[in-house]
């Protein structure tokens, strides 16, 4: 089977842990990734599951490898028909006040007899998508950063500024959560 494998780093604007914490969450998939819909989880932690839709593909995945706050490993199936299989590795690593993300995609082309015609095409779809990935699950990133720190201005305004009865602001629920950030 011929082989191909892709590597994709990006830099984040956000703490290791918050950046596990959004990559670890098999749920929040359709959160950042637009196309990713109809999810389903089973397990957790190491050997849990996932299938999702990604357009007119179901796609399915396994955790494989499982290193809290610094990797995490997907076997994925049902990318292409042009795929015996692939394996997605994400490493965390601290980067000043910010996480570096490295994405490696190692993708088994079948059939072996026309791997080396379509390894170059599958390898740029891969390079493509790896970076719309990363784009994604960054600008989402920033969004709930942003949220968390209007979330906190909000919070510190005082009581009793009110609008139409109620209070400005998040609610404790709200506030708890947008703290965890």
């Amino acid at each position: 089977m011929a082989t191909a494998e892709v590597k994709l780093e990006g830099r984040l604007a956000a703490p290791a842990w918050v950046v596990w914490s959004r990559l670890s969450d098999l749920e929040a998939l359709a959160s950042w990734l637009d196309e990713a819909d109809d999810i389903h989880v089973t397990g957790r932690g190491r050997f849990a599951k996932r299938r999702f839709r990604l357009g007119d593909r179901v796609i399915e995945d396994e955790v494989l490898e499982l290193v809290p706050g610094r990797r995490l490993g997907l076997a994925l199936r049902g990318l292409s028909p042009w795929l015996a299989g692939a394996y997605l590795r994400a490493d965390l690593l601290a980067d000043d006040d910010g996480t570096r993300l490295v994405l490696k995609l190692h993708l088994a082309i079948r059939p072996r007899w026309l791997g080396p015609i379509v390894k170059p095409l599958v390898r740029l779809r891969a390079e493509v998508a790896l970076y719309r990935v990363l784009r994604a699950f960054r600008s989402w990133i920033e969004e709930q950063r942003a949220e968390s720190a209007a979330g906190r201005a909000a919070i510190s305004r005082p009581s009793s500024v009110r609008a139409g009865g109620r209070r400005l602001g998040a609610s404790s629920v709200e506030s708890e959560r947008l703290a965890a950030l």
